[in-house]
C-alpha cells in the first residue's frame, strides 16, 4: 500500500473516532462543553506540509474568571515507513511556525480587556515533543502501548 492510500486510511480511522468530538469539562456537579476536536489531513502533495494529520483540541467555550479563553493543542501524525529516525527532519520542521494557540489570562488594571479586543501575539517558545511510534495502520499497534 502507497504512502498516500495508507495515509488516507489512516486518516479516516482518525476523522471518524475525533473529527467532531465534543471536549468536555467535568467536574463534581456539572459537565460543561469547552470545545471540539478536529482532524486535518495535509496533503501528501504538498511537500511543505507538515505534519501529515493533525488532531487538533480546540477549546474555545472555556471561561477563566469571567474571561472567554481559546486554546489549541495539536496531536501531530506523521506517517513514516521508516520510523522515528526517518520523521526527524519533519519534526524539527514544526519548530519553524507557530502551532499551539493559547490565551493569557492578565489579573490587574484599571480595564477589562476580552479576547476579541486583542491581536493575536506570536512568539518563540520551546517545545516539550513526546514522539511514540507504532506500526502503520489503523488497529495496528503493540500490546503494551497505552492511549
Amino acid at each position: 500500500m502507497s504512502i498516500y492510500r495508507e495515509g488516507a486510511t489512516i486518516f479516516e480511522a482518525l476523522k471518524d473516532v475525533f473529527d467532531g468530538a465534543l471536549i468536555v469539562l467535568r467536574t463534581g456537579t456539572s459537565d460543561q462543553e469547552i470545545g471540539r476536536c478536529e482532524v486535518r489531513w495535509n496533503e501528501v502533495k504538498r511537500k511543505d506540509a507538515r505534519p501529515d494529520i493533525l488532531v487538533n483540541l480546540k477549546v474555545d467555550k472555556l471561561s477563566v474568571l469571567g474571561l472567554q479563553t481559546k486554546v489549541e493543542i495539536p496531536v501531530l501524525v506523521e506517517i513514516e515507513k521508516g520510523g522515528i529516525a526517518a520523521a526527524e527532519e519533519d519534526i524539527k520542521s514544526l519548530a519553524q511556525r507557530p502551532m499551539v494557540t493559547t490565551t493569557a489570562v492578565i489579573l490587574g488594571g484599571n480595564e477589562t480587556v476580552r479576547i476579541w479586543q486583542t491581536r493575536p501575539r506570536e512568539m518563540q517558545a520551546r517545545l516539550l515533543l513526546y514522539v511514540v511510534q507504532t506500526q502503520a495502520g489503523p488497529g495496528r499497534h503493540e500490546s503494551n502501548s497505552r492511549y
